[in-house]
């Protein structure tokens, strides 16, 4: 076996036991946030309720000023919400006019499931108010 395939299973064999509590982790996260009023007007997520360790996030806005946020948030709670956004994405609703929004992946490896679903809210909430 070459060595990445060799990582590869022992990576699976360390973390594969945390799935489980991963996936709950993130549905849970995830239901927090979309839950939150002033989340909610920023951020929605695809599908609603996670089916896997890994969602798309879609955020309201164009990029400039939301990386602009984002950097002011990152500063204040040490906590990036996304590396970087991947697109437009699909529009969550069909034949309307359209916001601008950005999606991001969100998953819930070990090191994210290490943070407490309030982390996640609370950043959230700090990068909703540095948009209104």
């Amino acid at each position: 076996l070459a060595p990445h395939w060799i990582d590869a299973r022992e990576q699976l064999r360390k973390w594969r036991p945390s799935f489980e509590a991963r996936f709950r982790k993130l549905r849970a996260v995830v239901e927090l946030l979309s839950s939150d009023a002033d989340v909610k007007r920023v951020l929605r997520f695809e599908p609603p309720v996670p089916e896997a360790c890994l969602v798309h996030g879609y955020v309201k806005g164009r990029e400039q000023e939301l990386e602009a946020a984002h950097a002011k948030v990152t500063a204040q709670t040490g906590l990036r919400l996304w590396n970087r956004f991947r697109g437009p994405g699909y529009p969550a609703t069909c034949g309307e006019d359209r916001a601008p929004e950005l999606y991001f992946e969100f998953n819930m490896g070990p090191a994210n499931a290490a943070l407490s679903a309030e982390t996640y809210l609370n950043a959230w909430k700090a990068f909703a108010k540095e948009l209104a």
